[in-house]
């Protein structure tokens, strides 16, 4: 069993997401693979494709409950269980909601806010450094506010835009 080169980046872009907003790694690789297959998996076929023993998908499988819904199935005619994923994909991205969008708010009221003491002692140099940051931490809150509502594989071609263009600039 394989993955498509589609699916390999699609996995290796949701582990980085998971990883960013703090899911474990395997867990968030485990779970983008049951997401992309067409049909359910075993812990053997989950193995078989990530690389790890089939007791550390078995534990990676029973702690995901606490992360997303990944469903235990049965398969006529064979024994073992098999598992699907049952929420959206954009269900990973609820965090960003919850903990980093919010974060980065506060961050933009308090930089605002420090802009608005050196405005009044009239440090123009530092005036434009901050307003710098808050421009940049806007534009993040943007990012992450689109990639919460977006369909993982357009934020893949998103991330390689930006890697292509940040590489062209060096």
């Amino acid at each position: 069993m394989e993955l498509s080169e589609t699916d390999q980046a699609f996995v290796a872009l949701i582990t980085r997401i998971g990883q960013a907003i703090g899911y474990p790694g395997d867990g968030a690789t485990v779970y983008a693979i049951l997401f992309a297959a067409d049909e359910p998996l075993s812990q053997e076929d989950l193995a078989e494709l990530t690389g790890f023993s089939v007791p550390k998908v078995s534990k990676i499988l029973s702690g995901m409950g606490d992360f997303v819904d990944v469903e235990r199935v049965k398969v006529p005619g064979d024994r073992r269980g098999y598992y699907v994923c049952r929420h959206a994909l954009t269900d990973l991205m609820t965090p960003i909601h919850f903990r980093t969008i919010p974060t980065i708010n506060i961050a933009i009221v308090h930089l605002k806010e420090v802009r608005g003491a050196y405005d009044k002692d009239g440090d123009e140099r530092m005036y434009g450094h901050i307003d710098e940051l808050i421009d940049k931490a806007v534009a993040l809150l943007a990012v992450l506010e689109r990639m919460s509502r977006q369909d993982p594989r357009e934020i893949l071609r998103t991330i390689e835009a930006g890697e292509k263009a940040l590489s062209n600039e060096n």
